[in-house]
């Protein structure tokens, strides 16, 4: 499942949430952020997450990209998340599922536990997948370069430069683990079993990690070569009235989501 996942790519389209600025998709992710932390379904109440998948499903859907971009890049948390869901369930005490069986090992609120963790991964994932499919690496840098502009220029350049190679790179690194991967199931590297597995691990991560200090080494030479300093010109894209209503729609929903669940656990 892992070559065929495909982080940090930028896939266009005509829509509001690709043309909104990239500092305004990062206060909205902030804002969804702390909203998914601040509700706790551990009582046995998924209405708030529930509300705040709806939200993300509704922007998702406005931003144009498929759904089945989702579905193939999430083909990974159909291992991590019953393992999310489940190892709570057996580790936390509290009260048994059943008194017969193996459901007696596991416990009530381990079980809320796990499905309250399990379902805020999978929303930061969907965020995460939505964030760095509808924006590119220099807007991205350029974001970072101006909510940091409070501190040291150096500092700003240092640290949006570095987020600018990290997209850059990644798409990179995948694709040599692609490479890799099938040229050696090419050469019948087929394993079984946990044995098997760690067997194939091994002899990915050698080549693996020498393509990763090729590409690093090509990369700061080419650096070098062309006189990279951190001095640079910066386009400064300003935020619009547009930006600024999408940007309060999406926070106000995202409030309102946590507000009428913290009102309706009280009741």
């Amino acid at each position: 499942m892992a070559d065929q996942l495909i982080l940090f790519g930028y896939f266009y389209r005509p829509s509001a949430v690709h043309r909104l600025e990239a500092r305004c998709k990062l206060l909205c992710l902030a804002v969804f952020a702390v909203s998914t932390l601040g509700i706790s379904a551990k009582q046995g109440n998924f209405m708030g997450l529930a509300a705040l998948g709806l939200l993300l499903a509704v922007v998702w859907l406005a931003s144009g990209l498929p759904v089945r971009l989702f579905a193939r890049q999430s083909r990974l948390l159909l291992l991590w998340l019953p393992l999310a869901a489940l190892v709570p369930a057996f580790t936390i005490p509290g009260q048994p599922l059943d008194n017969n069986g193996i459901l007696q090992m596991a416990s009530r609120q381990g079980c809320l536990y796990g499905l309250d963790f399990a379902c805020k991964m999978g929303l930061f994932w969907a965020l995460g997948l939505l964030f760095t499919a509808t924006t590119t690496a220099s807007q991205l840098s350029r974001a970072v370069a101006a909510l940091l502009r409070p501190f040291p220029a150096k500092v700003a350049a240092t640290v949006s430069a570095m987020m600018g190679l990290i997209f850059a790179q990644a798409p990179a690194l995948f694709a040599a683990y692609r490479q890799i991967n099938g040229a050696q199931l090419a050469r019948l590297a087929h394993t079984k079993g946990l044995k098997g597995m760690m067997k194939r691990a091994k002899q990915l991560l050698q080549p693996f990690l020498q393509q990763v200090f090729i590409r690093s080494d090509a990369l700061v030479v080419a650096m070098e070569a062309r006189c990279f300093n951190y001095r640079r010109t910066r386009l400064q894209t300003p935020v619009t009235l547009p930006d600024v209503a999408c940007t309060a729609l999406f926070c106000c929903c995202c409030m309102a989501v946590v507000w009428v669940h913290c009102r309706w656990n009280n009741f």
